[in-house]
């Protein structure tokens, strides 16, 4: 069985960042600090840092490493700039919006999936977008609102990620990811070094397709998928976009990585770098053997702690 999503546009770099294990961001467990609650700018105060998509501030502060685990040995690659998938929705998040310990300018919004299971009223977390970049003097406050015009907001954009997760809210992990990376005019590139810079980091892809998007395939266990099975190779590159939020998933195909390069008006430079990340099976077998499981005794339990002090009806 494999489920199919469409979200948004999307996006790209190669460096790899540190992980890490306590410090200022980290709350008393050592994993990244729940954001608080974004507030009106003051008066006087021009926007700077974190931002949501509304306008509003958001005062997070940033680990000076972040809480990573190892990939373990022989395992795929499943990481992009150092972020791996499987860490938590607020460590992806805070990742997009800091480095080197410090905020970047950076817009934050939430968005829905929209996956085929019954979440029975639970505030589950399951797509987020962050653009970093470059705010204008004034906040552009007009536009309709829509899931691929987030950098409307920004003078300059770097960077723009989206996470898709699942899991209890506060409790979200993520399978899949997406960065963007546009290059200004006169800063662009050429097509060829960032090929190189995708292998040098992912290896020969196992798959290049027509228009020249290349996949890195492996089976649920980690293990490459054999050249000859061409039929689950094609079928996999199926399951992940890298320009924009396509994707879909079941119980057949591993960890996936694709990348894209658009190129700019001169051929031979690249304009944006798209990489994405994507792990079919673990999603599926979440939400298949494990998400109804965790639902029913959070609701459970959400329950006992709400009828404690309940009276009850007169009959």
């Amino acid at each position: 069985m494999r489920h199919g999503m469409m979200t948004a546009a999307a996006t790209l770099a190669l460096l790899l960042a540190g992980c890490g294990k306590s410090g200022t961001g980290l709350d008393a467990t050592g994993n990244v600090a729940d954001a608080p609650t974004p507030r009106a700018l003051a008066a006087d105060e021009a926007p700077s840092g974190a931002m949501d998509y509304w306008g509003k501030k958001i005062d997070i502060a940033c680990p000076a490493a972040f809480p990573i685990p190892p990939r373990g040995a022989g395992a795929p690659i499943d990481d992009i700039r150092g972020l791996r998938l499987g860490v938590s929705g607020e460590t992806a998040v805070r990742f997009a919006q800091c480095k080197d310990g410090k905020p970047l300018d950076s817009l934050y919004m939430e968005d829905d999936a929209e996956f085929r299971r019954d979440a029975r009223g639970l505030k589950i977390r399951t797509e987020a977008v962050v653009a970093t970049g470059a705010f204008p003097q004034r906040w552009r406050s007009s536009g309709s609102v829509y899931r691929t015009n987030i950098t409307d907001r920004l003078e300059r954009t770097d960077a723009v990620w989206h996470f898709v997760m699942d899991g209890m809210p506060g409790r979200e992990k993520v399978y899949a990811m997406w960065l963007e990376q546009p290059f200004a005019a006169g800063s662009q590139p050429t097509v060829s070094s960032q090929w190189a810079a995708l292998k040098a980091k992912y290896g020969e892809p196992d798959y290049t397709d027509d228009n020249g998007r290349a996949f890195w395939l492996h089976l649920p266990d980690g293990k490459p998928i054999p050249a000859f099975n061409r039929d689950l190779i094609h079928n996999c590159a199926r399951d992940l976009a890298a320009g924009y939020q396509q994707f879909s998933y079941g119980e057949d195909c591993g960890v996936i990585v694709t990348a894209d390069i658009a190129q700019a008006e001169n051929p031979l430079l690249a304009r944006s770098v798209y990489v994405a990340a994507l792990d079919p099976a673990g999603l599926y077998n979440y939400q298949a053997h494990q998400f109804e499981a965790e639902r029913d005794a959070l609701l459970a339990s959400q329950a006992t702690q709400q009828s404690g002090n309940a009276a009850g009806g007169s009959f």
